[in-house]
């Protein structure tokens, strides 16, 4: 069966979401070019997300390492 990716609709609290949403929600934030706060904003329609998202990556079992996600500005790289 091919996963989709849905929309969770309506504007929720963190505590609401299920495993399955939560899993969908770390898997966007993972794989777009989205911040934790805009992919929080998205779905509960708050500004801050106070550490939610980073927790449910620790407890499902995400690596919390953003090194990939994140741009180095004036690093000499041709060493």
């Amino acid at each position: 069966m091919e996963e989709t990716s849905k929309v969770i609709l309506g504007l929720r609290s963190g505590s609401s979401f299920s495993i399955p949403e939560r899993h969908q929600i770390i898997r966007e934030m993972l794989s777009s070019n989205c911040t934790k706060r805009q992919i929080w904003k998205k779905y509960t329609g708050q500004d801050e997300e106070h550490g939610h998202l980073l927790r449910w990556m620790r407890e499902l079992g995400y690596s919390t390492e953003f090194s990939s996600r994140r741009i180095t500005f004036g690093r000499n790289i041709s060493l």
